[in-house]
């Protein structure tokens, strides 16, 4: 790509080199992407966590829920913003948004790939002897590994003296390493590009490419068990396969010079990965599957229609309230009713006291002359 695709946030040009009909299908692409990664992974969290939709081992799912993570921070950071600029048609957003979309979305992006070899690393253990899975707390400990080591490549940047610079083309901000001819900018990039993209994918490809086999040979066993084993692989290979296909042709951009157009393709094609591991739960797991119906279902019936929301809010808080309100109710209204009986009792009493009054002043009349 040529240096004059690049300009900085504070020049007079940050305007999208594509025309109003060329810049619609391209927003409309994003849009969707954007709402449907927000959306999709946020689900999945939902599901995971309060509904536990995802069927999956304790493992298979904490490494799920880091990458629903990821996508929902690389969403945020790097996919809302070209959003934003592809709709207006020019950069809006400040020089604070582009930094971090240029320096800080490979943070989450890094997550994603350390995850996505964890996860193909991990099935894999499972079908070698002793077939044993990494424990929980291992597994928690390799999570947070991967977020001590997403952030290097970022500090790393920021520590060679990268800048934040708006390119036209993809509407997006970039670092300026991906630019530089300096050579110790190239050997970084180098380094960066091989450890983090290149090394993962070679990994995770040959994981998918065992898992795959593996999958295909469970498919002729019928019983519930295998059955279940090979969704889970099925759903892994996608997840990693899908991966591997929109995360190679950026291998175009970082190694070759492509036109307006190809960059373009490129960068909406990686992006695919951020909203589709929630579409591929949706049709490898049953469980998920229902669970979406089910809320798809109540929204068409009208979940926010006839304030069916403030019912179900209503029943909830009721479901929530033990014994001990319900006592608590009862004593309030059993209260309620001896403070009225007093009161009608009062009543009455001084009605009484009244006619004996009365009487005896009647008989004191018909004594005296």
């Amino acid at each position: 790509m040529n240096e004059t695709n690049g300009t900085a946030v504070n020049d007079t040009s940050t305007d999208v080199v594509w025309s109003t009909a060329e810049r619609i299908p391209f927003a409309a692409y994003h849009l969707f992407a954007t709402l449907a990664s927000l959306f999709g992974n946020t689900l999945v969290l939902y599901a995971s966590i309060r509904r536990d939709a995802l069927k999956l081992d304790d493992v298979s799912l904490l490494f799920v829920k880091n990458l629903a993570v990821a996508d929902l921070l690389f969403t945020l950071i790097k996919l809302l913003p070209i959003t934003v600029t592809l709709i207006v048609g020019e950069y809006i957003l400040g020089e604070l948004c582009c930094f971090a979309s240029a320096q800080l979305h490979w943070i989450p992006a890094c997550v994603n790939v350390l995850t996505i070899l964890a996860i193909t690393a991990h099935r894999l253990r499972l079908l070698r002897p002793p077939y044993r899975s990494f424990s929980p707390t291992t597994a928690k400990r390799i999570v947070a590994l991967i977020w001590l080591i997403a952030p290097t490549g970022t500090v790393m940047s920021l520590a060679l003296g990268s800048t934040s610079n708006f390119t036209s083309v993809t509407a997006t901000c970039f670092s300026s390493v991906f630019r530089s001819n300096d050579k110790t900018v190239q050997i970084f990039r180098v380094v960066l590009l091989g450890l983090f993209t290149v090394l993962p994918v070679v990994v995770v490809t040959i994981f998918s490419v065992i898992l795959s086999v593996v999958a295909y040979k469970h498919s002729k066993k019928t019983s519930n068990n295998h059955q279940r084993s090979f969704r889970g692989l099925i759903l892994i290979c996608l997840v990693s396969g899908t991966f591997v296909i929109t995360l190679l042709p950026t291998f175009v951009t970082a190694l070759f010079d492509a036109n307006n157009i190809v960059d373009m393709l490129i960068s909406c094609f990686v992006f695919i990965s951020s909203f589709s591991n929630p579409i591929i739960y949706s049709f490898t797991n049953q469980e998920f599957q229902n669970y979406i119906k089910s809320v798809l279902n109540d929204f068409k019936s009208g979940f926010w229609k006839n304030n069916r929301v403030g019912g179900v809010a209503e029943e909830e808080m009721k479901e929530k309230q033990g014994p001990e309100e319900e006592e608590k109710e009862e004593e309030i209204k059993g209260d309620d009713k001896k403070e009225d009986q007093e009161e009608l009792g009062e009543e009455v009493d001084t009605k009484v006291e009244e006619v004996q009054g009365l009487a005896i002043e009647d008989q004191i009349a018909s004594v005296v002359p």
